[in-house]
């Protein structure tokens, strides 16, 4: 019985803590460096974000918990937010904030069903290809480079085959590496 307790508080409390990825904030936020290149950053509530004011193809994004990730070209942007306000802690955006009008943060649930996929799709290619994969390039040895890589890779076909299409991008890169 105590064994059921401890197994339902635990499942309890990582659903409290483990958010589904979505792709729905909306609105402009803009920042008053005057030469911001990334200025304004325009959500449209269905995975695009535009950078600047002349982007007319936008990037995609993905949330999580409190931190909205934008894929653009080979590198992530990655922002916390914080009441109407995205703070910037990673490359190229590190120490940036952009304000919204919006008192605050709505979190909407995702309603269209292949937006919500292709939420999931980006945060976990994030967490695959990005999240804490600089540093193995310099702390592992060689066999254990090429095993990270390989799990990579393996992660990238799993989702490839799950009909995500940048994963699918990720496995020829690997394939045309080893070829």
């Amino acid at each position: 019985m105590k064994k059921l307790f401890l197994l339902t508080t635990f499942f309890m409390v990582s659903a409290l803590f483990a958010q589904q990825a979505t792709n729905t904030l909306e609105g402009v936020f803009t920042t008053k460096a005057k030469d911001e290149l990334y200025n304004p950053l325009k959500f449209d509530g269905k995975g695009r974000v535009t950078i600047g004011e002349f982007d007319e193809v936008g990037y995609e994004f993905t949330e999580r918990n409190d931190s909205v990730i934008i894929f653009v070209e080979k590198t992530v942007f990655i922002f916390k937010k914080e009441k109407n306000q995205l703070k910037g802690i990673s490359d190229w955006v590190d120490k940036k904030v952009y304000k919204s009008n919006l008192k605050s943060f709505e979190n909407k649930p995702q309603s269209d069903s292949k937006l919500a996929q292709r939420a999931n799709w980006m945060a976990q290619n994030y967490d695959i290809n990005f999240k804490n994969n600089a540093s193995y390039l310099f702390d592992f040895d060689e066999e254990s480079l090429i095993k990270k890589l390989k799990e990579n890779e393996a992660a990238n076909a799993k989702l490839c085959k799950e009909g995500f299409d940048e994963s699918c991008k990720v496995v020829f890169a690997y394939k045309f590496a080893d070829y």
